[in-house]
């Protein structure tokens, strides 16, 4: 048999691939800790945290300065 035929069973070479690879990762599984991707999903999720954050701390503080101008203004 000549080595550029394809085998019988229809199968390529990589027929029996030992390789660690062990298909896509399903969408809710876990990352490891160093993965690039894990690492980046962190980071975003912190910065969306960080700007929520801001933007209640800003609207109490408007919110207090409202109030504090209320409570000196005679009406």
């Amino acid at each position: 048999m000549n080595e550029n035929e394809p085998k019988p069973s229809g199968h390529g070479h990589r027929e029996h691939d030992r390789s660690a690879h062990t298909g896509p990762a399903r969408p809710d599984a876990a990352l490891p800790v160093d993965d690039p991707r894990a690492v980046a999903k962190r980071r975003r999720e912190a910065e969306e945290k960080l700007e929520q954050h801001q933007k209640e701390a800003k609207e109490e503080a408007r919110e207090a300065e409202h109030n504090a101008g209320r409570e000196h203004r005679p009406e």
